[in-house]
């Protein structure tokens, strides 16, 4: 991912703690920047190890799973090493041939690895129980978009194990000022036509936020 969101970020996670059980040393991997300050504050208070590539690439050697995510999607960056597994949720858009692919249509990337937990009876660690509902709860927007009968079991899972006091200060942290000004520019510019709307931001802005 060029822009990880928490789902992207969870989901990796969740799979690194997977593979490290079988002794598969993996890390998380993104590319370009993590600009929202709730995301940053997730990385940090979980102690989320997660590596950009311009400081620590990748090789031609590694193997690489895309989470939340498909190769030669817009916001991907393809990097030296081969993707091999690819765990989705999104519509299915790429003709790239995975060795493995697991793609379902949840209302998250992380719904999906709860699963893995549960398939194969693993306890989940509290701070990864924290990071996959907070992604389940911002990729469905506290569950009114997109949300299936699995994420909502994922919740019940979830729900007693993780750390709602953590859970409760990123929620209440996901805009900064800067956000709010791009948000009132975007309202006192926009032009509808029928249901599309146009909208002009007349400074820079952070390209998770667009």
């Amino acid at each position: 991912h060029n822009y990880p969101d928490p789902d992207a970020i969870a989901s990796a996670f969740a799979l690194q703690y997977i593979l490290g059980l079988k002794n598969i040393n993996a890390r998380c991997v993104y590319c370009g920047k993590i600009d929202k300050l709730s995301t940053q504050r997730m990385i940090k208070e979980l102690n989320i190890s997660i590596d950009c590539t311009d400081d620590y690439p990748t090789s031609g050697d590694d193997y690489i799973i895309t989470v939340d995510g498909q190769k030669d999607n817009s916001n991907f960056s393809d990097l030296p090493g081969t993707e091999i597994a690819c765990i989705d949720h999104h519509p299915w858009t790429t003709s790239y041939k995975y060795r493995f692919v697991d793609h379902r249509d949840y209302g998250a990337c992380a719904t999906i690895l709860v699963d893995y937990f549960l398939d194969n009876d693993i306890e989940i660690p509290t701070d990864v129980a924290t990071a996959l509902l907070y992604a389940i709860k911002v990729d469905t927007h506290n569950f009114c978009r997109r949300v299936t009968e699995e994420d909502i079991k994922a919740l019940a899972v979830l729900n007693p194990i993780s750390d709602s006091k953590l859970l409760n200060m990123f929620g209440s942290n996901e805009l900064e000022l800067s956000d709010l000004r791009a948000y009132g520019a975007a309202i006192q510019n926009i032009v509808v036509y029928g249901v599309i709307g146009f909208v002009h931001i007349p400074f820079d802005c952070p390209d998770g936020l667009v």
